[in-house]
């Protein structure tokens, strides 16, 4: 199709489209809530499609009636006009009959117009969409704004063919995911099985007698010169709590700083191998240092002083402890000091058995990366198979 582009048709959207959107029924009414009318909220659009069990709010006829909410068919594509954070400008495709709310629209198609097509290319422009939405104490997108993007709108056949061919790339993506996520579930049963029945007879030891603690720092942000650039090959990985929410080896930072500001702070690296875990606001997340780094204040490198505790097991042991009663006990909010953080008690467990648990671990958590990568790489290819089927035209942009 890229090769014949200039051939297909562009239109304004409101050339092939109008906008309706709804309402909400008194809540101090009793009389309008509870029906049998699926009633959509701005929630339930998450770009995907919107089945009736996924709507979670019914409404009566009386509350139809006595209010702006209007029922659309199935088939209709909606999305969310409203929200600061990531809700604004989302779509789904309703899989059934349908009332919505004032804070999303609904788009009446004409004849010739398939809705998953259009469902699919607003999707894909779901950034640009954010970028025109119209700013103040609530930030929404018009529906002049929509109703005046240009489109491209080949056949009615080419639309469905279009379609059809990035369905299946979300098919595929969703089944890994789900796969994944069902992974995960396993995975944390497994881990509190094998942790339950370690712990069985088992003495315990201090967290501070078993291991090094080495607590990060942030250089200030008031000297330019401390940080680094992205391009700046002499820039050091530097570690906020953020960088450690996938878990696994970590090599790459968000930030990174100059070795200038290694020497005026006198930090002092992580060594690789290391266990990283937060103990600040966001207890318990753990990663282990990919290569020498450097971390903030928020999170804590832990090497282990022998080979017990092994370091794997510690990985995965740590996310099991009572992060909130651990919290409580130690200091005010979810934030630890050293102290509470040496008197954490770990099981005494003879390393061969630590070996064994972390083995299993290990191979359950590499078949969730191996999904989890898969389905990243099946994104970027359907975000580029994308952007040369149902890009914007770029001429009122």
């Amino acid at each position: 199709m890229s090769s014949g582009r200039s051939k297909v048709p562009v239109v304004r959207l409101g050339e092939v489209a109008k906008i309706v959107s709804g309402g909400t029924p008194s809540r101090a009414n009793p009389e309008f809530w509870g029906g049998d009318i699926p009633w959509v909220k701005t929630a339930n659009i998450r770009n995907g499609r919107i089945g009736y069990a996924d709507i979670d709010e019914r409404i009566t006829e009386a509350g139809l009636k006595g209010s702006s909410a209007r029922v659309v068919p199935a088939g209709t594509v909606l999305m969310a006009m409203y929200g600061q954070g990531g809700t604004r400008g989302r779509v789904s495709v309703l899989d059934t009959d349908a009332a919505i709310s004032q804070n999303s629209v609904a788009f009446i198609l004409s004849d010739g117009v398939d809705s998953d097509f259009i469902f699919h290319l607003l999707r894909h422009h779901y950034e640009f969409l954010r970028s025109i939405s119209n700013s103040g104490s609530l930030d929404f997108l018009s529906n002049e704004a929509l109703l005046s993007l240009r489109v491209p709108l080949p056949s009615l056949t080419e639309q469905r063919r279009i379609a059809g061919i990035l369905s299946v790339w979300d098919s595929a993506i969703d089944k890994i995911e789900g796969l994944s996520r069902a992974i995960v579930s396993r995975n944390r049963w497994l881990a509190a099985q094998l942790f339950r029945r370690a712990r069985v007879g088992a003495d315990t030891v201090l967290l501070g007698d078993v291991a090094d603690l080495q607590v990060g720092r942030t250089p200030s942000r008031d000297v330019a010169k401390y940080w680094a650039e992205a391009e700046d090959h002499d820039g050091a990985a530097w570690l906020s709590i953020a960088d450690l929410s996938a878990g696994g080896v970590v090599s790459d930072s968000k930030e990174q700083i100059t070795p200038e500001a290694v020497r005026a702070c006198s930090m002092k690296s992580v060594a690789p191998g290391s266990v990283l875990m937060s103990f600040k606001l966001t207890l318990g997340r753990v990663a282990i240092a990919g290569k020498a780094l450097y971390t903030n204040e928020a999170i804590v490198a832990l090497t282990p002083k022998d080979d017990s505790p092994n370091t794997s097991f510690l990985y995965h042991y740590l996310p099991f402890l009572n992060w909130d009663a651990i919290g409580n006990q130690a200091a005010k909010g979810k934030t630890l000091n050293r102290e509470a953080l040496e008197s954490i008690r770990l099981p005494r467990i003879p390393p061969s058995r630590q070996v064994g648990i972390a083995r299993q671990l290990d191979d359950a958590t590499l078949q969730r990366t191996l999904l989890d990568k898969t389905a990243k790489a099946y994104r970027a290819q359907k975000a580029f198979v994308t952007t040369r089927l149902v890009s914007l035209d770029g001429g009122d942009r």
